[in-house]
C-alpha cells in the first residue's frame, strides 16, 4: 500500500506542476520562460520576470477578508496597489501609488505597458477567476487594471479613494450596468476638485467617440472582460473628455470606474449600426461596401444588398435575400469591433471570404466614408455589377 501511495503521490505532484497549479506551500519554480515564482502560499505570492528586470509581490492580511497589497518593482519605480478584500474574492481599490527617485518617472510609460502585457501573458491561466489561487487572482486583476485603466504618460504620486467613496468600501459590486443603453444617448455627472458639478451627455459605446462608457481607454483592451459598460465608467469618460486628464479632477470618478472594471459584467455583443464590409468572391472580384445592421434583425448594404441577420454567442450570420442569396457566416471578435468569415451563394456556385469593421452605432452616420462596392465583378450580394 505504501508503494502504491508513494507512486500516486509522485504522479499527482508532477501533474499539478504540468497544469500550472500553485500550491499553498512555499516553493521556487519557473512557470514559463523567465517567469519565476519564488513563493506561493494562501496569503502571499512573490516572483520575478527576469528578462524585464521586474519583481512582484502580493500580500494578503487574511485569506478571505482584510487588506491586499500588490507591489510591482520596475528598474526606476515601484507601483503599489492597495485593496480592501471582502466576501472571499471581491476587491475594492483603496490606493494607488508610484515611488521613484526622479519625479519624471512617476508615470506608466509605453515600455512599462509592454512589460505588463508580457507579464500578463506569461502568468498561469489554467484556472477560472473563481478557482485561481487568490494571490494569483489578485495579481492578474491588478495587471489588467494597470494595462487597461492607468493611462500612459500621465504622472501621479498617490491616488487615494476619497473619504466619501470609502464610506461604502468594500462594495465593489455596487455598479450600474449600462449594457442596454449602447447606441443611446445617456446623461452623466462628474465634478471637479473645486466642487463644481457638471452634467453632460453622450452616446454609449459609439466607436466614433471612442466607445464612451466602456471601462478602459477607447474601444478595446486586454482584460478578460473587454465589454464592461457601467455608469461610473461613463461618468469618468465624460470627466476625462471635459478636463483632459484621467486623474486630477477625475480621480474620484476613476476610483469608481476602477472598481467597476474589476467586477462589472461583460456586455453581450452589440451589432446595430454601420459597418464597413470587405468581400472577395475569388474570380468574381472583390469590393467594399457599407453594411447597415438594424435593430429589427434586418440589414442592407450601400451596393444594393439586403437581408436578415442573427447572432448566437459570437457567431454571426448575414442571410442575403437578393443577388445570389449568399449566406455570410463568421465570428465577431471579443472587442466587438471586427468580424470575419466566409460566404457562399444559395442559388449559384460562388463563394468567398469577408471581413468587417464596426464604424458607428448609427446605421447611417458613417455611410459617406465607405466606398460603394467593387470597381468590377460582383456586389456584396453576389449580383453582377
Amino acid at each position: 500500500m505504501s508503494t502504491i501511495f508513494s507512486t500516486a503521490w509522485r504522479i499527482l505532484v508532477v501533474a499539478t506542476f504540468i497544469i500550472g497549479f500553485l500550491p499553498v506551500f512555499g516553493y521556487s519554480a519557473a512557470i514559463g520562460g523567465d517567469l519565476v515564482l519564488t513563493r506561493s502560499t494562501a496569503v502571499q505570492l512573490t516572483g520575478s520576470f527576469a528578462s524585464k528586470n521586474v519583481k512582484f509581490e502580493v500580500s494578503l492580511s487574511g485569506a478571505t477578508n482584510g487588506d491586499a497589497r500588490v507591489t510591482l518593482t520596475f528598474p526606476k519605480k515601484i507601483f503599489t496597489v492597495d485593496y480592501k478584500l471582502s466576501q472571499g474574492r471581491q476587491l475594492a481599490l483603496s490606493r494607488l501609488r508610484v515611488t521613484a527617485a526622479n519625479p519624471d518617472d512617476k508615470q506608466k510609460t509605453q515600455n512599462d505597458d509592454q512589460v505588463l502585457k508580457s507579464l500578463q501573458a506569461a502568468l498561469p491561466r489554467t484556472y477560472t477567476p473563481e478557482t485561481t489561487p487568490l494571490p494569483l487572482s489578485v495579481l492578474q486583476q491588478t495587471i489588467e487594471l494597470f494595462v487597461d485603466m492607468v493611462p500612459i504618460g500621465e504622472k501621479f504620486d498617490v491616488l487615494e479613494k476619497s473619504s466619501q467613496l470609502s464610506k461604502s468600501a468594500p462594495a465593489p459590486k455596487s455598479y450600474r450596468s449600462i449594457c442596454r443603453f449602447r447606441g443611446k444617448t445617456v446623461r452623466g455627472i462628474f465634478d471637479g476638485d473645486d466642487g463644481s458639478r457638471f452634467i453632460e451627455q453622450s452616446v454609449v459605446g459609439d466607436p466614433v467617440s471612442s466607445c464612451v462608457g466602456r471601462c478602459g481607454p477607447g474601444c478595446s483592451g486586454i482584460s478578460r472582460k473587454p465589454l464592461v459598460y457601467t455608469q461610473d465608467c461613463f461618468d469618468h469618460d465624460l470627466c476625462t473628455g471635459h478636463f483632459g486628464e484621467w486623474f486630477g479632477n477625475c480621480s474620484d470618478e476613476w476610483f469608481s470606474a476602477a472598481d467597476d472594471f474589476l467586477f462589472g459584467p461583460n456586455c453581450p455583443l452589440y451589432l446595430v449600426g454601420t459597418w464597413e464590409i470587405g468581400f472577395s468572391w475569388g474570380d468574381w472580384g472583390s469590393g467594399i461596401a457599407a453594411l447597415y445592421i438594424y435593430r429589427n434583425n434586418l440589414f442592407a448594404t450601400n451596393d444594393g444588398g439586403e437581408g436578415f441577420w442573427y447572432v448566437n454567442g459570437n457567431n454571426l450570420v448575414l442571410q442575403f435575400t437578393n443577388g445570389c442569396e449568399p449566406t455570410y457566416s463568421g465570428s465577431v471578435a471579443s472587442s466587438n469591433l471586427t468580424a470575419s468569415g466566409t460566404m457562399a451563394c444559395t442559388i449559384e456556385s460562388g463563394s468567398g471570404t469577408w471581413q468587417s469593421t464596426y464604424l458607428a452605432v448609427d446605421s447611417n452616420s458613417a455611410s459617406q466614408s465607405v466606398a460603394r462596392g467593387a470597381a468590377t465583378g460582383r456586389s456584396s450580394s453576389g449580383a453582377p455589377k
